[in-house]
């Protein structure tokens, strides 16, 4: 084994998130609308989150699971999804600090963002 320590071990020996994870959830826009929603500090489903930005739950599922790997969303009691506290220390701001970026969501979630 090499004695070359990866950027995401020094990041996981830190506390952090992979950046590389972490910048490529938050790139797609309906993860961003997913994450104002649930910036309000209230856990919601996959079908509670698809009637507020009008898709279907099975394409909400695969976002909340890309996001989970990413670490920034963590699945509780009746597979509802939130944003671990550490990451939202001001529920209904609209802000995240995931270590690696600042993440300033809209004020209001966009009524439909594009998949």
């Amino acid at each position: 084994m090499s004695n070359e320590t990866t950027s995401q071990q020094i990041a996981q020996n830190a506390g952090l998130l992979d950046a590389d994870a972490v910048m490529s959830a938050v790139a797609n826009p309906m993860r961003r609308a997913i994450l104002a929603h649930l910036s309000d500090g209230e856990p919601m489903g996959a079908t509670d989150i698809a009637s507020l930005v009008h898709s279907d739950p099975s394409n909400i599922a695969r976002h909340f699971l890309v996001m989970r790997r990413a670490g920034i969303i963590v699945m509780g009691r009746g597979k509802l999804q939130r944003i671990p506290p550490q990451f939202n220390p001001n529920p209904g701001s609209r802000t995240l600090d995931f270590g690696h970026c600042l993440l300033r969501l809209n004020a209001a979630p966009p009524d439909k963002p594009e998949t």
